[in-house]
């Protein structure tokens, strides 16, 4: 009687993750394609979230730290600073695990837009180099350095989501609420604002 032979596991294990990895097409060796309706969600409601906590963690800041250098102040200002690392690398790191938008130029659309998301850091270290000048000046120079780099931050993102030279993240971008509430006005720009 013959008998049949059995195919290793390990060979139905190869076998069934190559089928699953064909299967995925979402995914190139560069990352994650994703919707570019759902792209330019994530990248708004992250940047609008992470633009909110800068706002609330200078409120707090301002209340909290009086004019001088105390201990306590300085505590304080650490922890705003220490914070403000946190929000802007979640930030980040929820934009990063989206991908790039499936388009022609995602994977350089995502780069540009990580690229400008990543000047925070630095804009946050020259602030806190600032520091020294709490005594004298208060929080208010500091606060508006951060404010100020947010501000080109966001500028940076939202002309690169209404201007990428075509209409593929621009178009999804003026039905998605937080994107309208990040441009701070109802159309981005070119579409009939």
């Amino acid at each position: 009687m013959l008998e049949r032979h059995r195919p290793p596991a390990w060979t139905l294990t190869l076998v069934l993750v190559l089928l699953v990895g064909a299967c995925g097409g979402a995914s190139t060796a560069s990352g994650t394609r994703t919707n570019p309706k759902r792209y330019v969600s994530v990248v708004c409601g992250a940047v609008l979230d992470w633009k909110g906590s800068l706002e609330v963690r200078a409120s707090n800041l301002v209340s909290d730290v009086s004019s001088g250098q105390s201990a306590a102040a300085k505590a304080v200002l650490a922890a705003y600073f220490d914070g403000l690392l946190r929000d802007t690398d979640a930030m980040i790191g929820q934009i990063q695990a989206v991908g790039a938008p499936a388009m022609a130029n995602g994977l350089d659309m995502r780069t540009k837009i990580l690229q400008a998301l990543k000047t925070m850091r630095p804009a946050v270290a020259e602030a806190e180099s600032t520091e020294e000048a709490l005594s004298v000046n208060g929080t208010a120079p500091l606060v508006g350095l951060v404010e100020q780099s947010a501000k080109s931050t966001v500028s940076g993102v939202t002309s690169l989501i209404n201007n990428a030279g075509r209409p593929d993240l621009s178009v999804p971008a003026a039905s998605d609420s937080d994107c309208q509430k990040l441009f701070g006005r109802v159309n981005p720009v070119g579409l009939g604002a």
